[in-house]
């Protein structure tokens, strides 16, 4: 279950803080019936783009995974944000 503080603030899901940093973004666009899909990864400046969608956390659409670390207790953390017959879903996982 994702946890907000009254600000809607993202906070860590290990000790509460809300002083986490995203690390890493993966998105993944994927429509039924397409031909092409594509991966877009940025970590650390660099951005990849390639069709592999192996990691995608939506088994039928698009998808897009954000990876965290608290600066609270150092804990990693990701942010699932997902589709699935025109419902999105998001869940955030240690």
């Amino acid at each position: 279950m994702i946890k907000v503080n009254n600000e809607d603030e993202l906070c860590c899901p290990s000790c509460g803080s809300n002083n986490i940093a995203h690390k890493n973004i993966d998105i993944f666009d994927r429509k039924e019936g397409r031909k092409h899909e594509f991966h877009v990864s940025v970590s650390e400046g660099v951005v990849k783009v390639d069709n592999d969608l192996s990691q995608n956390p939506s088994g039928n659409r698009g998808g897009i995974k954000i990876g965290f670390e608290c600066e609270g207790c150092g804990e990693k953390s990701l942010l699932k944000i997902t589709q699935h017959k025109g419902v999105t879903f998001i869940k955030f996982e240690k």
